[in-house]
């Protein structure tokens, strides 16, 4: 490899990895604000679980065929368009009036999602090369760090200056389409290079990546029924808005911690076992969080950041061995697990919302927390040669 094209790479990884940093902003950021907007509204539990539902599920679930035309791009269309979608819509929360108006900003702000998420995945998979383990962890860690600052700054900004003033969070949005249009569009670069033929064996692919799929949707939904209704429940507490958006600052960027340290160690271990522990420490840890709720807010609140660094262990983990299963489609493979994976977690949320409005929003969340055993069971039954260490691989 040339110098210039070794620059190129590492601009290129750069960039689509602050975008994804800038994704997790955006796409976290109407979570503590959400019971603000409820009340505003004056929708029920059941009626935000819809719109999570509609916003997230149906772009997530279509996001192997978004993929799939991801390969097929001699350009990054959908990362430039990915960008204008996540980010812009965002900033009008503030003078939303009726429920469509946010049932629209979220449903746009879910396609922008899916669309950068498709194809920069496959993008800095093969950019990455040999070193797809750790740079893949630092690409996942970033958008979790994003995870964590969106709501950070969105409470902040909603208890200090009010809904309105959340127009501005669009400005760094606006820059990131700029840099992609420079560096993708003004000197083209072939975004198909890393397809050079397509999965001729299917039936193999489909039945490796299914374990992996399960795992992920078993996983997701437990946690995206927790990001989502768990803000109520602080609230039901007398939790500030503000405290809220820090708690979910702290849970997060501990992930992101977690989701850089399971993707270096997978360098050096089974990735089978990163999988399972991530999901099997995560569980006592918010049953512990759950049962200190109600005596002690600071011991509550350390075990469910300690449930967010181990639940977050396997986020770069389970796309490199989707992406190790069909290497030839990078974007199908890695949508086919945060698509699917994170549609599913999101069409339970709707039934999750009536269930919460029913047995109340506590109980729910702990009957739904056991469904990480269920994502620790698929685990196993992933082909042992998708999981093994790089330093297995190699010897």
């Amino acid at each position: 490899m040339t110098t210039n094209n070794l620059t190129l790479d590492k601009n290129i990884i750069t960039a689509l990895v602050f975008g994804h940093f800038l994704c997790g902003i955006y796409n976290f950021f109407i979570n503590p604000i959400m019971p603000l907007l409820a009340d505003k509204l004056n929708i029920s539990l059941t009626t935000v679980g819809f719109l999570y539902s509609i916003s997230f599920a149906i772009f997530h679930l279509i996001q192997p065929f978004i993929g799939y035309l991801s390969d097929l791009m001699p350009r990054a269309y959908l990362v430039f368009y990915g960008v204008l979608l996540y980010s812009i819509p965002i900033g009008f929360l503030g003078y939303v009036n009726q429920i469509w108006l946010l049932a629209l900003i979220v449903v746009l702000k879910g396609l922008g999602v899916a669309f950068y998420r498709c194809q920069s995945a496959a993008i800095v998979g093969y950019f990455s090369k040999e070193k797809i383990n750790t740079i893949f962890a630092i690409y996942i860690a970033a958008i979790v760090l994003g995870h964590g600052t969106g709501p950070l700054v969105s409470s902040f900004i909603t208890e200090k200056f009010g809904l309105e003033a959340n127009i501005f969070v669009m400005i760094p949005g606006i820059i990131m389409t700029a840099l992609i249009y420079k560096m993708f569009f003004v000197k083209p670069v072939n975004t198909t290079i890393h397809r050079k033929e397509t999965i001729t064996n299917y039936p193999e692919v489909f039945k490796s990546l299914i374990p992996v799929v399960l795992f992920t949707s078993f996983r997701h939904v437990f946690m995206l029924s927790f990001l989502v209704f768990m803000p109520f429940l602080w609230r039901e507490y007398n939790i500030s808005t503000f405290t809220i958006g820090v708690l979910f600052g702290l849970l997060i960027y501990i992930g992101a911690i977690a989701a850089f340290t399971g993707g270096y160690v997978s360098n050096f271990i089974n990735k089978r076992i990163v999988l399972m522990t991530s999901v099997l420490f995560a569980l006592p840890c918010f049953l512990l969080g759950i049962y200190f709720l109600k005596t002690s807010f600071l011991l509550s609140s350390f075990f469910i950041v300690l449930m967010g660094f181990f639940v977050s262990m396997h986020l770069a983990v389970d796309t490199v061995v989707a992406q190790t299963i069909a290497p030839q489609n990078r974007a199908l493979a890695s949508s086919a697990i945060e698509g699917t994976a994170v549609g599913i977690g999101f069409i339970m949320v709707t039934p999750v919302g009536f269930i919460a409005s029913i047995w109340g929003i506590q109980t729910t969340l702990v009957f739904l927390s056991f469904s990480l055993v269920l994502s620790a069971f698929s685990a196993m039954f992933i082909p042992a040669k998708y999981v093994q260490s790089r330093i297995k691989t190699l010897s």
